[in-house]
């Protein structure tokens, strides 16, 4: 959504019918990505960043981020006739030191 402070509270994308995220790191340094539940990034343990907020650790395994975004078309009159778009984008993360 935009949201203007005032008057405007508009979507940036209209018809999306589906949007998730795939997390993928390191079982152990050195071995192939495996996919991440997403309840391991929220149960710690838990870390401190310079600015003293606090996250948990498992965070720091993530190497990619898959995002996976379907839209329908925009006419209800022909979405029977056209086929939702499925995008899916595959987003590396940052050269970081593996965590040990």
């Amino acid at each position: 959504m935009q949201y203007d402070g005032g008057l405007s509270d508009l979507p940036m994308l209209d018809h999306v019918v589906r949007l998730s995220f795939d997390y993928f790191g390191r079982a152990m340094p050195g071995e192939p990505l495996v996919r991440l539940e997403p309840q391991t990034l929220v149960d710690g343990p838990w870390t401190e960043d310079a600015q003293h907020r606090v996250f948990d650790a498992d965070l720091l395994r993530v190497r990619e981020v898959r995002v996976l975004l379907r839209l329908e078309g925009t006419d209800p009159l022909l979405r029977r006739f056209v086929p939702d778009k499925e995008i899916v984008l595959h987003l590396a993360t940052r050269s970081v030191p593996e965590v040990r």
